[in-house]
């Protein structure tokens, strides 16, 4: 059963839906370019991230992702000679969160951009061969692109939910104002009604007391006196 917080963020959720003027999905189908033809590389990175990613996740979770994936590309081409940038503990928290988890991302995701995984010290880990620094190269600057197309949508979705929270807020303080009018309404009846009674009873004179009088029976059969007894 959902909870009380889950329903109003999916309150929230359809209210950003209601308000964004165009539909994240729809544009999807624009990315695949022209210039894509004849490089299969090129078309499977950007199915990955097309098709993996941004249509199996909400918007935020995919860009999550793709910026995970981002900086762990730029830091193996800005530093091709650092071992500590190709080695990912595939067990990482922060990996984990944003890079395996989501819908659309597994082993494959990473493979498309050159890792693999190899078993170090009884943990997995996922690493990277220098020899496919092209489809790296390639995946990075399409990362950069997905990032640069979405970021704006996001900003439009939290601006969104931002209004749309703010309404929320503004409708129940609306709603708590007119409970607290009519408690002051009924009240002030309740006070105007009692003092009407109070001032009717009081027009009324009170009924005269009732004064009783010792009743005094007569005295039935002979006297006597005290000498005859």
């Amino acid at each position: 059963m959902a909870t009380t917080q889950q329903v109003m963020r999916a309150k929230l959720a359809a209210a950003a839906d209601r308000r964004l003027p165009v539909n994240r999905p729809a544009s999807a189908g624009a990315l695949y370019k022209n210039h894509d033809d004849g490089h299969p590389r090129r078309q499977e990175l950007r199915k990955m991230i097309d098709k993996g990613i941004l249509e199996c996740n909400s918007l935020a979770v995919a860009l999550r992702a793709l910026t995970t994936m981002k900086t762990i590309a730029e830091n193996i081409v800005k530093h091709p000679h650092e071992e500590k940038y190709k080695k990912i503990k595939r067990s990482n928290p922060s990996f984990m969160q944003a890079v395996v988890e989501p819908k659309g991302l597994s082993s494959s995701s990473s493979r498309q951009l050159g890792f693999r995984e190899k078993a170090m010290d009884y943990q997995t880990y996922l690493v990277f061969h220098r020899q496919h620094m092209p489809d790296l190269k390639v995946g990075l600057t399409l990362l950069g692109e997905a990032i640069e197309r979405e970021m704006p949508k996001r900003e439009r979705e939290e601006r969104a939910l931002e209004l749309a929270k703010a309404e929320e807020i503004a409708a129940k303080e609306k709603a708590m104002k007119h409970i607290m009018d009519d408690r002051k309404t009924v009240q002030k009846r309740t006070l105007i009604e009692t003092a009407t009674r109070t001032r009717a009873r009081g027009s009324v004179p009170p009924p005269a007391p009732v004064t009783h009088s010792p009743s005094v029976q007569p005295f039935v059969g002979e006297g006597r006196t005290l000498e005859g007894l």
